[in-house]
């Protein structure tokens, strides 16, 4: 972990350096230490990601008591060019790990919800449309991904999330219904027709999605204050989302040259000023320039992030690259989504560059284990027992209709 001190003191440095070695952090953090009486530690460097440490002063350090958020969750952005004939949704992904892999989700399937509540009454379907999907905490609980139809659902975490109290409404958890939406709808209009008939039953984080798809129509769907708050179409004229809620975040923008502002876009690594900055570069795009290396270099100037992706809703193409191999990689939806074939998966570092779908390799349990077991390192202690084991054997709990 490479660190600089703001308010200098080698004890704090030194317990720090020890904590990351401890909590196994590979990847350069940024660091807060709050310790009251007003007196701040600040411990960072200049990549983005973000551990937000609690603690008190003592006479050399402050000594922690509680691990609010660890990794840069708080870095996310999302947004889209859409011009003539360029349709292009880009994602920057910052957490404090980078592992995982791409999941080629089927036709066909019938599936019943994972939660964690006794009182959840768990939603149950059958997909309509194949997707492909960047997952993390195990296949069918991806961050984001595309379906056939060209409709793209990705999540990014909003602190002041409040999700609706239990109601008689079929639940999922806020990674599942990613996927709920691409197995069932081929349009953002379609999506927000269907937003309520379902619940979050959250597992463990505060997020909002932004959807887009292949006409150029892109939302923000948020739940604050236990309901629903939904833009879409010309209730949402800046396509871009970070980690401030969109209303905030389109205030903010108002102040600036070329949004009816007078002040120039501002620099830095915060949400609003990440809002700032891809939706001026969105603005600033030139019909003549390639938008998916437009997008990436985008979203390398906006955060050293673990994973980049951009979405080509024209070509139906995927693009990506990661922290642990920067080479951009391409997969192409061009795959049999019929539920009878082998579900296919892609370790998302897999070193290579160009195009690499002839490497998607059949879905086996070891490989869903290996990603679920490096995601909930951190944080098994704060689900429910067995909650862990529940999330490798889900992808047996679900089957092939194909009758339907």
């Amino acid at each position: 972990m490479a660190i600089s001190l703001v308010v200098g003191n080698r004890a704090v440095a030194h317990f720090l350096q020890g904590l990351d070695m401890k909590l196994g952090v590979q990847d350069p953090i940024a660091v807060f230490i709050m310790c009251p009486m007003g007196t701040n530690l600040a411990v960072r460097n200049l990549n983005p990601r973000l551990c937000l440490l609690k603690g008190y002063l003592t006479r050399k350090l402050c000594v922690l008591v509680s691990l609010i958020a660890a990794g840069g969750g708080f870095a996310c952005t999302s947004f889209n060019i859409f011009t003539e004939g360029q349709n292009v949704v880009g994602k920057g992904l910052d957490w404090h790990q980078g592992h995982g892999m791409l999941a080629v989700n089927k036709r066909n399937v019938s599936k019943t919800a994972l939660t964690v509540s006794p009182t959840d009454i768990p939603a149950s379907w059958v997909s309509r449309y194949g997707s492909v999907t960047f997952n993390q905490y195990g296949r069918e609980f991806p961050y984001g991904g595309m379906n056939e139809k060209g409709l793209v659902v990705e999540i990014l975490l909003l602190p002041k999330t409040n999700f609706p109290q239990s109601d008689n409404r079929p639940a999922l958890n806020e990674l599942q219904w990613i996927q709920y939406q691409l197995d069932n709808y081929a349009t953002v209009s379609e999506l927000f027709d269907h937003v309520e008939d379902l619940r979050i039953s959250r597992v463990y984080a505060p997020v909002h999605y932004m959807v887009c798809d292949r006409s150029g129509v892109c939302g923000s769907v948020e739940f604050l204050d236990g309901r629903l708050v939904g833009r879409w179409g010309g209730t949402m004229p800046i396509k871009t989302l970070t980690n401030d809620t969109y209303e905030e975040s389109l205030r903010f923008l108002r102040q600036f040259i070329g949004f009816g502002g007078q002040l120039p876009i501002p620099a830095g690594y915060g949400s609003l000023e990440r809002f700032a900055q891809a939706a001026d570069s969105v603005r600033r795009y030139s019909q003549s320039i390639n938008p998916v290396s437009y997008s990436l270099k985008l979203l390398r100037n906006l955060s050293n992030s673990q994973w980049r992706i951009v979405y080509n809703l024209i070509s139906q193409n995927i693009h990506f690259a990661t922290f642990g191999d920067p080479n951009e990689k391409i997969v192409s939806m061009a795959f049999d989504f019929a539920c009878s074939r082998p579900t296919l998966v892609l370790d998302v570092n897999r070193e290579g560059k160009g195009d690499v779908t002839q490497f998607f390799m059949p879905y086996t349990r070891s490989a869903n284990e290996k990603i679920v077991t490096l995601a909930f390192k951190r944080m098994e202690h704060v689900l429910p027992e067995g909650f862990k084991e529940r999330v490798i054997d889900y992808p047996q709990s679900t089957h092939c209709n194909q009758m339907h």
